[in-house]
């Protein structure tokens, strides 16, 4: 059952990266904006998603303790986050989308040690 549910987050991940990275023909200018208001919804699906299987994993995995909050709180603001930048448009969509970007790097530098000064062992 772990390995189901660790192979389906992994696939909502690349899922969300391959729809996130636009195709580019060559010699053809690429105009994000026009991107994202015609892929847009699908990508933030594909991050809402990887979101809540996240979210189910920490709950299915640890429950709810205080060890596992270090792993909800993250999975739940980015559910949130996302939610929002879903159900919303223009200036309300960036200001959902901004603090999640934030998070995201703060929570990857916290968690995976990448200004750690020691050896990696």
């Amino acid at each position: 059952m772990r390995v189901g549910v660790w192979l389906m987050l992994m696939i909502s991940l690349y899922a969300f990266c391959a729809l996130v990275v636009p195709e580019v023909e060559r010699g053809k200018r690429l105009n994000l904006h026009d991107f994202h208001e015609r892929e847009g919804r699908r990508y933030i699906i594909a991050h809402n998603l990887f979101a809540l299987m996240a979210l189910l994993l920490v709950l299915a995995l640890n429950g709810v303790t205080a060890a596992s909050l270090s792993f909800l709180l993250p999975s739940a603001v980015a559910l949130a986050l996302g939610t929002v930048a879903l159900l919303t448009r223009g200036r309300v969509q960036i200001a959902a989308t901004i603090p999640l970007a934030i998070l995201a790097l703060i929570y990857m530098i916290v968690n995976l040690n990448l200004l750690s000064t020691g050896t990696p062992q």
